[in-house]
């Protein structure tokens, strides 16, 4: 009988530790494995959290289209040590924008609203200021973001490019979307969601605009030196404004997975990619994914339909949240945190779930740290011109003595 040699048995364990240790193309989360899935975010959320400086966080799982588990960490204040829990209310920032194309497609089904009529026709809007790319925005291209507008804008409003020519964020434009809508029912924004997502939906404890009644359930952002930033009331935004819990926005991802009050052809334009954002040509095939924007949700593709991811990260400076959700296998995870650093732990968060996202978190890098680039050269460009005029006013007072 022949044994196998000392360095090919090391071999053949090493291959099966590979194996073992998620190397596998298997989907992150299935009925006989939600226990474990809970078991890894359980003991790893509180590490990530540490590491990263995050007072508190509250996360949903969802599985096989049911919601699976919810999860609560930290603290709300730091200060006050009041505990994260089912109610506490998390800023949910850029994650207002899915509503807002719940709300719009919802319209589309009706036949209250075309996705390619012109907005401008429905509602003129003074801080475009007479710009004929005005006339030719659409809810298509807003949702897509398409619009032409920048992210945030002062008076008036100038177009970057010509919508529809190409991707660019903006948070303006959905703003714009949410005062048509709001002209064409007569509704407040609060009051439509309130009336068809809010209450169909069981999110009862989501509002785009706090309360006095609700003020004590709100958690409090914190910056990089983990300092409470108190927060004054914000006006109802379609973009940005939204407070939720985990549980409430894990209801709303359910309703696109099981199509509660939303058409399955809605569902399926608002998860096709309207515009390409990014691809990965330097990696092989199979591991190659392709960014790019639907209705309300940023899509990454792969080579394995089963494989797609629909995404969307909110950043409100000191509150951060990710969600990440999988059509073809039914799972999905929100989270949300009280900290200008929550966004550091959402790759290692949603891996956990729904697999590979490197893509998204690629792109959003980028897009990150173009933000913060920007932001840099206005600072800078700021300064300057402080000591321009301070130097021009030393002048004066030198001339004068």
């Amino acid at each position: 009988m022949c044994y196998p040699s000392p360095i090919l048995a090391l071999i053949g364990i090493c291959l099966l530790c590979l194996t073992i240790s998620g190397y596998s193309n298997e989907p992150a989360v299935q009925p006989d494995t939600t226990a474990a899935t809970i078991k890894h975010l359980h003991q790893r959320i509180p590490e990530l959290m540490q590491a990263n400086g995050i007072p508190g966080l509250s996360i949903a799982l969802i599985a096989d289209a049911e919601l699976a588990w919810i999860g609560h960490y930290g603290v709300a204040n730091i200060e006050t040590g009041i505990p994260v829990t089912a109610d506490t209310l998390f800023e949910a920032a850029s994650l207002s924008k899915p509503i807002l194309a719940y709300l719009v497609l919802g319209m589309v089904e009706r036949g209250e609203l075309s996705l390619d009529t012109h907005l401008f026709e429905l509602l003129p809007y003074s801080r475009f200021d007479n710009a004929p790319e005005a006339l030719l925005l659409t809810p298509r291209l807003v949702l897509s973001h398409q619009s032409g507008l920048p992210n945030w804008g002062g008076e008036p409003l100038k177009f970057k490019f010509e919508p529809g020519s190409r991707f660019g964020y903006s948070g303006e434009a959905y703003v714009y979307l949410q005062k048509v809508v709001e002209a064409q029912t007569g509704l407040t924004l609060q009051t439509l969601a309130q009336q068809q997502v809010f209450d169909p939906l069981g999110m009862t404890n989501s509002k785009f605009t706090w309360s006095e009644d609700t003020h004590q359930l709100l958690a409090t952002g914190h910056n990089n030196s983990n300092k409470p930033q108190h927060r004054s009331r914000p006006e109802a935004s379609a973009a940005s404004s939204l407070h939720t819990t985990a549980t409430d926005y894990a209801r709303f991802m359910l309703a696109w997975l099981n199509t509660e009050g939303i058409a399955p052809q809605s569902i399926e334009t608002a998860y096709t990619a309207a515009v390409k954002i990014q691809s990965s040509p330097d990696e092989s095939a199979h591991n190659r994914h392709i960014i790019g924007w639907g209705l309300g949700w940023g899509i990454q593709h792969s080579a394995e339909p089963l494989d797609k991811v629909v995404w969307h990260w909110g950043d409100n400076g000191v509150f951060k949240a990710f969600m990440a959700l999988q059509p073809g296998t039914r799972n999905g995870v929100v989270f949300f945190t009280n900290s200008v650093n929550g966004l550091e732990i959402a790759q290692p968060i949603a891996e956990l779930v729904v697999g590979d996202v490197h893509g998204t978190f690629n792109w959003l890098d980028e897009a990150q740290s173009g933000h913060q680039l920007r932001r840099i050269l206005y600072l800078a460009i700021l300064l300057m011109a402080i000591l321009t005029c301070l130097f021009g006013i030393q002048r004066i007072r030198r001339k004068l003595t």
